[in-house]
């Protein structure tokens, strides 16, 4: 394998990287909290958006009142491969932030998409179109096979990926 190869090696040098309390309080705190109610409340969208993509704050605000609590509990009880659809209906919540969401809610089967990720997977020739990002259950299907293939977990592979990505280009 080439040193270009996202294999176990890359995982385990590149989410080293990646502080664990840079996600402790969305993974430990609001992660269980929203899998007991089932939704997210405002102000769990709110510190989840604060995490990931501070300036769609703003946009999160536009939402009514139960818009939220609605929508999310429609995502994270729906079709998976339709979650990040309906959270797009929401103000401020784009794919990076949705996906968000449903890796919080659920780390073993839903991941993190985001400029830094797409970055390390183009320069590792694991996604090869330069003109557009993958669509999000198509991009969780491709994390799903470097997890299996590195054998890491969907969390620890976007660490690394994120690690990767944020150092080599920002």
């Amino acid at each position: 394998m080439t040193s270009n190869t996202i294999d176990a090696a890359f995982i385990d040098r590149w989410s080293a990287r990646y502080k664990p309390e840079w996600d402790a309080v969305v993974l430990d705190e609001i992660g269980p909290k929203v899998r007991r109610q089932g939704h997210y409340t405002d102000e769990d969208a709110r510190d989840v958006v604060r995490w990931k993509s501070r300036r769609a704050l703003g946009r999160l605000k536009l939402n009514g009142p139960g818009d939220i609590e609605y929508v999310t509990r429609a995502a994270l009880n729906g079709p998976p491969h339709l979650a990040h659809l309906l959270l797009g209906t929401l103000h401020g919540v784009a794919t990076p932030v949705a996906s968000s969401i449903l890796m919080i809610f659920s780390p073993d089967e839903f991941t993190v998409i985001d400029r830094y990720a797409i970055r390390t997977l183009r320069a590792h020739g694991e996604w090869t179109d330069r003109k557009k990002w993958p669509q999000y259950p198509e991009y969780v299907g491709i994390c799903e096979g470097l997890r299996e293939r590195c054998g890491c977990t969907l969390r620890t592979l976007d660490r690394a990926l994120w690690a990767w990505g944020e150092a080599n280009g920002g």
